[in-house]
């Protein structure tokens, strides 16, 4: 026995003020989108017409991430940012991984053989390179 689903008019109205939102560029289609299905309510005709929009629009190749028609890609500045925080992050684990197997932590331009030069030969950069990212600079 499947019980009725009841949608009532406030959930028709928050609905549509998602759409509204939409129309106006005040959100997201991904906010939109999710509002609704936080809503539990049917998608209305717009939304999902904006949905197979940005399904054509990735499908047609016009965009590289299915992310950008749904307003959710990161910009350049936020992907340089992340791959920034992803090589620090490598060359801190190679250096530590380097000095817990006995590589000192020397500045490389006074000492031969530290850590740092290990991490650049594997790295492919110059000791000093590595030595300025692992201490932030």
């Amino acid at each position: 026995m499947a019980e009725e689903l009841r949608i009532t008019a406030e959930q028709l109205a928050q609905r549509d003020e998602w759409d509204r939102r939409l129309m106006r560029k005040e959100c997201t289609l991904e906010d939109a989108l999710a509002m609704t299905m936080h809503l539990g309510v049917p998608a209305s005709a717009y939304l999902v017409a904006c949905y197979a929009a940005a399904i054509d629009t990735y499908k047609a190749g016009m965009v590289t991430d299915l992310a950008e028609p749904f307003g959710i890609a990161m910009g350049k500045r936020e992907k340089n940012a992340m791959e920034r925080e992803t090589w620090i992050s490598h060359v801190r684990f190679n250096v530590d991984s380097f000095h817990a197997q006995g590589y000192s932590k020397n500045h490389p331009a006074s000492y031969d053989g530290t850590a740092f030069h290990m991490a650049a030969k594997m790295l492919h950069k110059s000791p000093m390179q590595i030595f300025d990212t692992y201490h932030g600079k």
